[in-house]
């Protein structure tokens, strides 16, 4: 994979830099005037700090998006390698034809899905991230779409999903194949596995098996949120990669 940032990401870095730089200079040319001059300027300066301050909001989201929208095209194509070069799924996905249709019966009378979690009650500043995911599941319906969406804790990444989850576009397109999974309790791919199941409604032996099959059904949307928590350990980050890659080819 060629590693290389695209123009967008590059554009949206610059811009950054250029914000962040513009922000030193108004800081030094304050720090140079004298208590009666910034007493004149008051007024002045506050209201460059808040244009300062939008502008490296602005620039700051632009960075942010460029770099998820890149990064998930990575992750959807490091995704469909591991599915090409992985045995160990290939092995478990090439189930006799007598296994399948032994276990079709079974899956297609467990539970429903599991309902998802209410949609957010506000979702403030998350207009342009949450309308612009919401293009990419939409757009790329047909052929399936892999989004990340990066953050450090507490920004609002959960909120943003769930609104995704619950908007009327997307609620159209799988109005009842939508599943919400939170990974944050699974050590490895098998917590990941076990947690689909869960809410797929799905218990007992086969779990990988039957998960996968009841993906491939038909099309739905499947969110794994916290998924860095078995993901980050370099001894299970190649099996989740790989429960990720045959999610993202039968789902």
């Amino acid at each position: 994979m060629n590693d290389a940032l695209p123009n967008e990401v590059l554009h949206a870095l610059d811009d950054l830099q250029q914000s962040i730089e513009a922000i030193n200079q108004s800081i030094g040319r304050v720090g140079q005037l004298g208590r009666l001059a910034k007493a004149i300027q008051r007024i002045a300066i506050i209201n460059e700090v808040k244009g300062l301050r939008q502008d490296l909001e602005a620039a700051l989201q632009a960075f942010q998006l460029a770099m998820t929208i890149h990064t998930s095209k990575r992750l959807h194509e490091a995704a469909l390698r591991a599915a090409k070069s992985s045995t160990q799924v290939l092995g478990e996905l090439e189930v006799s034809a007598n296994e399948l249709s032994a276990s079709r019966s079974s899956i297609n009378s467990e539970a429903p899905w599991r309902a998802l979690p209410a949609a957010p009650d506000v979702l403030f500043g998350r207009d342009t991230e949450l309308n612009s995911v919401v293009h990419l599941l939409c757009k790329d319906s047909a052929d399936g779409a892999t989004c990340v969406v990066l953050g450090t804790g507490g920004v609002g990444k959960t909120s943003l999903v769930l609104a995704v989850l619950h908007n009327e576009r997307v609620a159209a397109l799988y109005p009842s194949r939508r599943l919400f999974v939170s990974c944050e309790g699974a050590a490895d791919s098998s917590g990941v596995i076990g947690a689909l199941a869960a809410g797929l409604g799905l218990a007992g032996e086969m779990l990988r098996v039957r998960v996968l099959h009841a993906l491939s059904v038909a099309p739905c949307l499947v969110v794994l949120d916290n998924l860095e928590s078995p993901w980050e350990p370099q001894t299970s980050r190649t099996s989740v990669e790989a429960l990720v890659a045959a999610i993202d080819c039968y789902s």
